[in-house]
């Protein structure tokens, strides 16, 4: 079972609250939940930095509440012994699971809690030079904001799409896909995002599904591509396929939530 940590910032004052804690800085409202995460993943981020917590104050306050006004921190780990917090941009899903049990440390992430790092994914045939980029990286619950992450198909019609199995019909709002970190990101482009509740045979298939929405593009590197609908959605499969263009389907993240 999770645990949700709030808490408030006050110029002057850290006033601590009742767990789950409180997060508001420049009037933002933060909910943090605790993951377990390898030490290792964490040290890599692109971008890291580390602080102490002052005397008396509470590192869970201090760290979560520092995170929040560094912008581009997505997560944040306490160490209880040195007072000293970590900071990372690492994405790492309230469901990611780590596999390094040895390594792992307690982190707060402040991404929601999501329906595609548990989803099962299908996809078009992938580029035959990027063996490293599998269509698993897209829903594995962490991204580190590397090259070598996401997936990558054929500059072929037929192959650049892929489709979430949530295993059972779910209800949803946002769907959030990360274009690649490099400046061939402007490639991202036309994408169409579709969802329906029994199997088609993809990629003819996804017309029988519902629109969810669409992006034209272009991305930049690492653009957070959120399609919203006004009302919640309820599906099981949600497919995303690149409509036009001569360039591959190549994301290297996804979030329903």
């Amino acid at each position: 079972m999770s645990v949700l940590v709030w808490c408030v910032w006050a110029t002057t004052l850290a006033v601590l609250l009742f767990l789950p804690v409180l997060s508001v800085v420049s009037n933002e409202l933060c909910l943090w939940r605790q993951v377990q995460v390898a030490h290792t993943k964490v040290s890599s981020s692109r971008m890291f930095e580390s602080d102490a917590a002052p005397p008396g104050s509470s590192e869970d306050l201090y760290c979560c509440n520092i995170c929040t006004r560094l912008g581009w921190c997505n997560l944040w780990c306490p160490d209880p012994f040195t007072m000293i917090c970590t900071f990372s941009n690492t994405i790492v899903m309230p469901t990611y699971v780590e596999t390094n049990k040895t390594d792992a440390i307690t982190c707060y992430t402040r991404r929601p809690k999501d329906y595609a790092a548990t989803a099962n994914i299908t996809a078009g045939k992938q580029h035959i030079r990027a063996p490293s980029k599998v269509k698993e990286s897209l829903v594995d619950g962490i991204y580190g904001f590397n090259s070598e992450e996401g997936f990558k198909t054929t500059t072929k019609d037929k192959d650049k799409w892929f489709v979430l199995d949530m295993g059972k019909e779910v209800t949803f709002t946002h769907v959030l896909l990360i274009a690649q970190r490099t400046s061939t990101a402007n490639r991202t482009a036309d994408i169409e995002v579709r969802v329906g509740t029994s199997a088609v045979m993809p990629p003819e298939g996804f017309t029988a599904y519902s629109l969810f929405g669409w992006f034209p593009g272009p991305a930049y590197p690492n653009q957070e591509i959120v399609l919203t609908s006004p009302q919640p959605v309820s599906a099981r499969f949600i497919s995303v396929q690149k409509m036009s263009g001569k360039s591959p389907l190549h994301l290297n993240h996804v979030e329903v939530y």
